[in-house]
């Protein structure tokens, strides 16, 4: 999941396209993701793994042409030939970012004053 984090963040779509077993993902889907999303962090707040399935919940926080936003999913992985790939997801609600909370981007500074202004 991490890896798959840091392939968005880093714009590294050959990775993205490698290590997932999805129909209908194109190329210039993702790189349009890639070249309009800016990605700000990831918590990862749940992981299992049973056998050669596996599943991570996480939180990815993210700016684009909207503002800011997060993206909370439930992840399912597959493990093939010793190589963990992603094989689908449900997305659920994002939390609701309250104003006194740390700034997303790292600043230090509160939601309010930073990124949420």
């Amino acid at each position: 999941m991490r890896s798959r984090y840091s392939a968005f963040s880093t714009g590294e779509v050959q990775y993205l396209l490698d290590t997932q077993r999805l129909d209908g993902v194109s190329r210039e889907q993702l790189e349009a993701s890639v070249a309009s999303t800016r990605w700000l962090g990831l918590s990862v707040l749940h992981s299992s793994s049973a056998g050669d399935e596996g599943e991570v919940e996480f939180i990815a926080r993210y700016k684009d042409a909207q503002g800011l936003g997060q993206l909370h999913e439930r992840s399912r992985f597959r493990r093939e030939q010793g190589r963990w790939l992603y094989v689908g997801g449900r997305h659920l609600p994002p939390p609701k970012p309250q104003r006194n909370d740390p700034c997303w981007c790292g600043s230090g500074k509160k939601l309010k004053k930073c990124c949420g202004a």
